[in-house]
């Protein structure tokens, strides 16, 4: 399933920008929205967008060592069977 967080630039009545956000999974809604001046701000795919933000977080070390344990276990259980 697809989360949407969507996003308008409003104005204040002191005349300062924030963003208004929305996050909705209905596609038609989206589209309505998107009609309305408002923008995507982040499409998530539910478990992929998750594992790829901690997966940017980690350093080069551990990308490379969460590698190797994961090709160790993979051959370890090939071998096995």
């Amino acid at each position: 399933m697809i989360k949407y967080t969507l996003g308008k630039t409003v104005v204040n009545k002191y005349g300062g920008h924030y963003t208004k956000l929305k996050t909705t999974r209905n596609k038609r809604k989206v589209n309505k929205l998107l009609k309305q001046e408002w923008f995507i701000i982040k499409k998530d795919v539910i478990v992929i967008t998750y594992l790829f933000d901690y997966w940017r977080g980690l350093s080069t070390t551990n990308k490379i060592s969460i590698i190797a344990m994961i090709l160790a276990t993979g051959i370890g259980i090939f071998t096995l069977f």
